[in-house]
């Protein structure tokens, strides 16, 4: 069973212009030179992001490299048990002179 259908050309022209995809119109200047603009602003702040991002890396990956290579150097001397409880003895009575 065959099924034959006859469409006019002004039928068959409305239906083709609605399977186009839409044709976007063209923008003023002003508008196009701000689209551009927000664009450039996008791509800085993704570069400037970046960048902070590097100098944070780097700043914390440097001082933790020279806090390894100078840990050495600083000697912290110790003191006694005796010698502390001496500091502290002596901070006390300073307080309690400068309270009275």
């Amino acid at each position: 069973m065959t099924q034959v259908l006859s469409v006019s050309a002004t039928t068959a022209g409305y239906v083709t212009d609605t399977l186009r995809p839409v044709q976007k119109g063209t923008r003023s200047p002003y508008v196009e030179q701000i689209n551009q603009q927000i664009e450039a602003k996008k791509e800085l702040n993704k570069a400037e992001g970046i960048t902070r991002t590097a100098i944070a890396t780097l700043k914390d990956s440097t001082a933790i490299g020279l806090h390894f290579m100078k840990a050495g150097e600083h000697r912290h001397p110790r003191a006694s048990l005796e010698e502390t409880r001496q500091a502290y003895r002596d901070a006390e009575d300073l307080a309690d002179e400068q309270a009275e």
